[in-house]
């Protein structure tokens, strides 16, 4: 793998963990996706899945009401997905149980500038709320056509970014150069270009793989089956307060009461929970029951709304370890106890000889020292001794605005964080300085670049890394609209702040090595001069056709219908130039008040920004 495709894999490990579910296409014969015969089977337990590969996946995911049957109790795994059912699938995991109220699908539209093949009624619903989620962008959608493996990578890492509220994740799938991303198969040229970053990201995700023969296939299509293995992929990243997975030891078996109950060892806690009907026991992958379970094993459940849908257990995983997470709150030399705050709640572990310390990045070395209280650790224990801890540094992000020497040691940089004021970072007594991943020297030429730290702390520079690349995407497409603007609405005075603020920005623009301060500064003076324009013009707008049936502009003649208040006139207007609306009694005359009924003496004035005021006639229709 190259040194790109290592910096993206760094990049996409510490996104926001994510979660999801999976769907089957729902009946034509009824166009809301339930069954033909609610009831015919339980939830997952289709007349066609036993034994096949998927079984575990398609079962876990129907009891979360996520996948759905094809009618008559079956589920159809051997065949090809089309797109409909994958953005269907995705759309239950992203809004869990959306299709199933009562008015679903009433009023459904598709988008206006849609241009995809003609759908099916049912469908419609479904489409519509894929464009407004984000996970259709595509406008010759088909719905009918075979979801391909490259274009599920797609639409898995949309919905992941989704879920997560992680638009990066779409930035890297979209980078410019992604096309050049050699990809770890024998066949990644097969791939279309538009989908290489997308696989890429899945793949580093772990949301989808190649093949053993070392191929992707990326135009092949991709069946239900494996639709359902993604889909608990992603189900087992992103978890809610309704759906989760806990592992811990078994303290409890009741099968004997109203309920079946077990109760569980976890992280000293021991809750009990009740299991659902329908809960599928595994030991070692092999199906198995309820009675093959005992006391003291160390299992695996899926939660669905509080009650345990799936229990797994592996005979060559027992290990006695729990896996907890929080804030360093106390380590003391000689560094041979931790505690850490998960949740609320402190743990503290013994640190022997034995235990495992990885510290990321590893220009400390893995050895344990008091800065790294505060700091994110992950800890694998053995009841009270940990058997390895992880632990990762603070990541900050900003643009280089000063470095401060002494003598000709570098001490200290002062860094803008967002838009806030700048902030100075000291170098710790070990640390690393690289330029695009690269080691090398902090100089003048590079301020104004991103800049990427990892601390000890809030300010203790351990890394620096400094970004070269700039991104001018925002930029370019503010320019785009400045220039599509006709400056002649607007005041003079606004117009040259404007017109001196878009010279600027596109000599940026045109600038073959501007920093990051430098795009950014030119954007936000445009902006800024476009949000300050100030309308010369009063031209308006109708809102509402029963209210006012007729609006000349250029004899600023407004008709109204009879009966109609202030209030009801002004709502009825609108200006796209913040115009300022009121009925006055005459000519120059009084405000009037919402309830007064208008009548045809009186006037509507309107006011733009630069206190232009035109007056328009009222007649009111008989």
């Amino acid at each position: 793998m190259n040194v790109r495709l290592n910096k993206v894999l760094v990049l996409i490990l510490v996104l926001a963990l994510m979660s999801t579910t999976v769907y089957g296409i729902p009946n034509k014969s009824n166009g809301i996706g339930r069954e033909n015969a609610p009831g015919q089977v339980k939830k997952g337990d289709f007349n066609d899945t036993e034994g096949f590969w998927a079984e575990r996946y398609i079962e876990r995911m129907a009891k979360k009401d996520v996948i759905k049957g094809v009618g008559n109790g079956a589920f159809m795994p051997g065949n090809t997905a089309k797109e409909i059912e994958t953005i269907i699938m995705l759309l239950r995991l992203i809004d869990s149980g959306f299709d199933e109220v009562e008015d679903f699908g009433n009023n459904s539209e598709l988008p206006e500038d849609y241009k995809g093949k003609k759908p099916e009624g049912w469908m419609v619903p479904y489409i519509e709320k894929g464009y407004d989620e984000g996970l259709i962008t595509e406008k010759d959608f088909d719905p009918n056509f075979p979801t391909k493996r490259s274009k599920a990578a797609v639409y898995f890492v949309r919905a992941a970014a989704i879920l997560g509220e992680n638009p990066d994740l779409i930035d890297e799938a979209e980078k410019e150069d992604n096309t050049k991303m050699i990809l770890p198969y024998n066949d990644f040229n097969s791939i279309p270009e538009e989908h290489i970053g997308y696989v890429y990201v899945a793949d580093a995700l772990g949301l989808i793989e190649g093949y053993p023969n070392g191929t992707f296939q990326g135009n092949k299509a991709i069946n239900r089956a494996e639709l359902a293995a993604m889909m608990a992929r992603l189900d087992g990243d992103y978890e809610n307060d309704y759906s989760y997975s806990l592992e811990g030891k078994i303290e409890k078996i009741d099968l004997d009461g109203d309920t079946d109950q077990i109760t569980l060892k976890v992280k000293g806690n021991e809750p009990t929970f009740e299991l659902s009907t329908e809960v599928s026991v595994y030991i070692d992958d092999a199906k198995a029951t309820l009675d093959d379970l005992a006391v003291n094993m160390i299992v695996t459940v899926e939660i669905y709304n509080n009650q345990i849908i799936e229990i797994s257990f592996r005979s060559d995983g027992q290990v006695d370890n729990e896996k907890y997470e929080g804030e360093i709150t106390s380590l003391l030399s000689p560094f041979d106890e931790i505690t850490i705050k998960e949740d609320g709640d402190y743990f503290t572990f013994n640190v022997t000889s034995e235990t495992t310390i990885e510290v990321k990045p590893n220009v400390l070395g893995n050895e344990l020292i008091e800065e790294f209280v505060g700091l994110n650790a992950k800890i694998e224990a053995d009841n009270t001794t940990a058997t390895s801890i992880w632990i990762e540094l603070n990541k900050v992000e900003g643009i280089l605005i000063g470095i401060n020497t002494s003598g000709e040691a570098i001490v200290s940089v002062d860094v803008q964080l967002d838009e806030s004021p700048t902030d100075t970072f000291e170098f710790y007594e070990d640390f690393e300085i690289c330029i695009d991943e690269v080691e090398g020297d902090l100089t003048d030429e590079y301020l104004g670049h991103i800049v990427e730290m990892k601390l000890l702390g809030n300010k203790d520079i351990v890394t620096l890394c400094v970004v070269t690349e700039v991104n001018t995407e925002d930029l370019d497409t503010l320019i785009v609209e400045a220039n599509d603007l006709d400056v002649s609405n607007y005041t003079t005075d606004t117009v040259v702040d404007f017109e001196a603020a878009l010279t600027s920005a596109e000599a940026i623009q045109l600038d073959d090595y501007p920093t990051q301060d430098q795009v950014n500064t030119a954007y936000n003076n445009l902006k800024d001069a476009m949000d300050s324009f100030i309308a010369t013009v009063t031209d308006l707008i109708v809102t509402d056709t029963a209210i006012v049936t007729d609006l000349d502009s250029e004899t600023n003649e407004v008709k109204v219908a009879p009966g109609t208040t202030v209030g009801a006139l002004i709502t009825a207007l609108d200006s796209e130039f913040d115009a300022e609306l009121k009925v006055l009694s005459t000519s120059g005359g009084d405000s009037l008040t919402d309830d007064v009924v208008v009548a045809e003496y009186m006037v509507l004035e309107v006011t733009a920004k630069g206190d232009i005021v035109v007056e328009y006639s009222i007649i009111v229709e008989e």
